[in-house]
């Protein structure tokens, strides 16, 4: 669940560029590419990896409960990047650990799919390669995946035996085994805006179809985000589904009969359109039919955002319309509020899983933050990690409950972000 600042601050400013991209210039990547990469800012939801457990009176809906569209199925952890470092949190042993000689940017995303944990890195404006850093859960080894320069990865998915990254500055997704060899692409190009790039920014694997979210973003000028729909065994995009919102987080929730999509607040002047949300996509005609939830029907404005894999939900972190920091759950189906309660700390990223709420919190006043468990029921603290640092990204994996549902979350997929 992708980042270095707030939804709020990203959308106040723009996209970030993490790329190292000339923007009005051509592709600078060193590699054989031949795509016209002009843009590669990265909207700033990272997200990721969205896991969930019993949310308690949260998942009274009024509905079926949708099946679990999980992806991970290793042991139950929660990875956070504290400024550079990577810090994996056993949630039965209650153990955590720092890991071993790797450093990350706080720009970093967590993320977990398969049997692995994941960190996502852009690294070309330091003049290094994109990296995927795949972490084995048990004994926390690691192993570094190279992408490229100008890659931007967003988000990572178990598809069959495969894993696809989505890159934000290609027109196509990666695809690697699970010892980490390079398995080919699969072309997005058609589906790019002005500027030659698609901005792939989430994928998601449910049922043996992959959805992937595209930003079709040049600079500060949205062009049109789309849902496409992938068929595993052709790796081609065998549908697309026009959005109506303008920037897609990378956060996906197929339940039941559609797929549900988050969607952030975009710039304005003298402050953030009221556009964001979670967008639906009816699964049999593949047509958006809207916002179910919108920010302008809430009042609220968001800061970090994930699915509950295991009930059809959206939790937001932000600020009320009484300018109180707030933590939310309404149901994406009818847009029906569920939840509130206040919040105490900045909440960096945030994820869900086996009936907890896991929040990277900052204080307002400054200083160390910590990995915070609560009671999706009240807020309550239920666990508590200090760090010696800043929280970013988060995204909590859990087989049981269907871990790494995406949307990842965590964020997109949960995506992360600091204070």
């Amino acid at each position: 669940m992708r980042l270095s600042l707030l939804f709020l601050f990203a959308a106040c400013s723009g996209p970030t560029d993490k790329s190292g991209d000339d923007t009005s210039g051509g592709d600078t990547d060193a590699d054989t590419d031949t795509d016209a990469d002009t843009d590669t800012d990265v909207a700033d939801d990272t997200g990721k990896t969205d896991t969930s457990g019993d949310t308690g009176p949260v998942d009274d809906t009024g509905g079926e409960p949708p099946p679990p569209v999980g992806e991970y199925s290793g042991p139950s952890r929660v990875v956070v990047i504290v400024d550079e470092s990577v810090v994996v949190y056993d949630i039965d042993a209650g153990t955590s650990e720092t890991l071993s000689g790797v450093s990350v940017s706080t720009g970093a995303i967590a993320d977990c799919a398969g049997d692995y944990l994941f960190v996502l890195e852009s690294r070309s404006a330091d003049g290094q390669d994109d990296r995927v850093i795949q972490i084995d859960p048990t004994t926390y080894d690691t192993t570094e995946w190279t992408l490229g320069s100008n890659y931007t990865p967003m988000d990572i998915a178990a598809v069959g035996s495969a894993y696809w990254v989505a890159n934000w500055g290609k027109p196509r997704i990666s695809t690697f085994t699970s010892d980490g060899t390079a398995a080919g692409f699969i072309e997005l190009g058609d589906y790019a805006d002005g500027d030659g790039i698609p901005e792939a920014n989430g994928v998601v694997n449910s049922g043996g179809i992959a959805y992937i979210s595209v930003a079709r973003q040049t600079g500060s000028t949205y062009n049109g985000a789309q849902l496409l729909e992938v068929l595993p065994e052709t790796t081609t995009v065998s549908r697309a589904a026009d959005l109506s919102g303008d920037w897609p987080s990378g956060k996906i929730f197929p339940a039941g009969d559609a797929v549900y999509v988050h969607i952030q607040p975009t710039p304005a002047s003298g402050g953030v359109n009221s556009d964001g949300g979670v967008e639906k996509v009816a699964s049999d005609t593949f047509e958006s039919s809207g916002l179910t939830v919108s920010d302008a029907t809430t009042s609220f404005t968001q800061d970090a955002a994930t699915f509950d894999s295991m009930a059809p939900v959206i939790w937001m972190a932000g600020t009320s319309s009484t300018g109180s920091p707030t933590m939310t759950a309404t149901n994406v189906m009818d847009g029906s509020s569920l939840q509130s309660w206040p919040l105490t700390d900045r909440v960096s990223d945030f994820d869900i899983a086996e009936g907890t709420l896991w929040l990277g919190e900052n204080p307002f006043s400054g200083g160390n933050g910590a990995l915070v468990g609560r009671s999706p029921a009240d807020g309550s603290e239920t666990k508590r990690i200090d760090v010696d640092g800043t929280t970013y990204s988060v995204a909590v994996c859990a087989a049981a409950s269907g871990g790494g549902g995406k949307g990842k979350g965590g964020g997109g997929k949960g995506k992360g972000g600091a204070p």
